[in-house]
């Protein structure tokens, strides 16, 4: 049985892109399982046409076609599969990831498609190939989604693994790890250029309402003897110099945390680490400032979205906001650069509200920032909110960008929110000691150079023309 999954996706401006954890996942599960001969299409990997996945396509022959996407990528998922349909008859084709997920319904409405998977794949994709194999029916799939007499079916949802030290290391030898060294990356700043992802546990316990659900809301994780086994392993036989660390959240449990960083300590390991989005800002203390600067971590995110007390509420983030600018300090003193992340249009936000989110950012020790605009994705108590409050949208994927003001759910006018995310970053970044802290990034690599051009003077020129 052959298996191909594709990662669909364009690198443009602030796209950034890292190898497909979903897909490898997957690929190893259908490996040890079933003997399978897996491969794995990233389409992000020198701006792959439909026509050129079809030539890999029409070479590997495969009998099953897994499709992975993003909301924001789904236009070119449907695209393929109309094109792989017709140059693929015969063949199954899934669909898994964050849209599928979110939008089970829209997503068969393309009927190129024969099943999606929702939410955690490891263990329906195991019945999808019985299904396949003609020893289960698609109804009984659990986390399954097909079409009956024209109509989208959503079979149960499968109850989420909660073991993850069983399920088997992504398959690090179905990628070129090398191509990803040059794709910008999240936080696009970096130390080494050898670096790859790793995910030491599923799902976050908050339940702020822009967020999807892909792995629940119940933390699970990875034992720290598990995730410094793939760590090793990474280090040793790949030559990975520097982790990114992609967890919802890292340090739900601090006490975890901190051990997974002392053996990372104790292991000899001579790399860095980065934390795009892994870190809550108010459950950071003193230990474990001291353990992540002693396991080599030089940059880290903090999302704080707003700046609002009320909309913290609105949007149950509750994060302690009177506790963030201590975080920041301690971590910059301990001469880790902090980037800020930050959410601009969310319901009822008025003009008092906009502005004290940007003054907020900007009076930080936040080294740098990113100002999103607020997105509705479908499947989200977001979504659920803005038309419970009358905003009419269209959840097309076409739609939404982080960007551009697309949807404007605030109080304020598409204009001024518009100008708003302009002039947050113009104000952000017009600051010496910001850039300062930008230049010190640059250590032995000249590469960096390039990136901190493209963050200091692209986000001043940001949405002169809407975005």
């Amino acid at each position: 049985m052959k298996v191909t999954f594709i990662k669909t996706g364009v690198i443009k401006r602030d796209y950034k892109a890292s190898p497909p954890l979903g897909a490898m996942y997957l690929a190893s599960i259908l490996r040890n399982e079933f003997g399978a001969d897996v491969s794995i299409i990233d389409t992000r990997l020198g701006n792959m046409t439909n026509s050129d996945v079809l030539k890999v396509l029409s070479e590997k022959k495969p009998d099953i076609v897994g499709l992975s996407s993003f909301t924001i990528e789904a236009p070119q998922m449907h695209s393929l599969t109309g094109d792989i349909r017709r140059e693929m008859p015969d063949v199954l084709v899934l669909s898994g990831g964050p849209h599928p997920s979110s939008d089970p319904t829209r997503v068969l409405s393309d009927k190129n498609i024969d099943f999606i998977i929702i939410g955690e794949g490891e263990e329906t994709i195991k019945d999808i190939i019985k299904v396949y194999n003609g020893e289960m029916s698609i109804s009984d799939a659990l986390g399954a989604g097909y079409r009956k007499n024209g109509n989208a079916v959503i079979n149960k949802p499968r109850p989420f693994i909660e073991n993850l030290d069983i399920i088997p290391f992504p398959s690090w030898d179905l990628i070129d790890r090398v191509a990803y060294f040059n794709l910008p990356r999240l936080l696009i700043l970096y130390k080494h250029r050898e670096y790859m992802p790793v995910l030491t546990s599923r799902a976050c316990p908050y339940r702020c309402v822009y967020c999807h659900q892909l792995f629940g809301k119940r933390f699970r994780a990875r034992s720290p003897e598990n995730v410094l086994e793939e760590i090793k392993m990474l280090y040793n036989q790949y030559g990975i110099r520097e982790f990114e660390v992609f967890d919802d959240v890292f340090n739900c449990l601090r006490g975890r945390a901190k051990v997974i960083l002392k053996m990372f300590v104790e292991s000899g390991i001579d790399a860095s680490i980065q934390f795009p989005n892994g870190l809550r800002g108010d459950l950071i203390d003193d230990e474990l400032v001291y353990w992540l600067k002693k396991a080599g971590v030089f940059r880290l995110s903090i999302a704080v979205e707003t700046a609002s007390p009320r909309l913290q509420q609105y949007i149950k983030k509750y994060i302690k906001l009177n506790r963030i600018e201590p975080t920041v300090r301690k971590l910059t003193r301990a001469g880790i650069n902090c980037h800020g992340l930050f959410m601009l249009g969310f319901p009822t936000e008025t003009r008092d509200e906009l502005h004290e989110t940007i003054r907020f950012a900007q009076d930080s020790h936040f080294d740098t920032a990113s100002f999103f605009a607020v997105n509705p994705f479908e499947g989200t108590e977001l979504a659920d909110i803005a038309r419970s409050l009358g905003y009419r949208f269209d959840a097309i994927p076409e739609n939404y960008d982080y960007f551009n003001t697309r949807f404007n759910l605030s109080n304020v006018s598409n204009e001024e929110l518009t100008y708003l995310l302009k002039i947050a970053n113009i104000k952000f970044y017009l600051s010496w000691r910001r850039f300062i802290a930008l230049l010190k990034l640059i250590t032995v690599n000249i590469r960096v150079i390039p990136h901190l051009i493209k963050i200091f003077f692209e986000r001043l020129i940001f949405a002169r023309a809407g975005g």
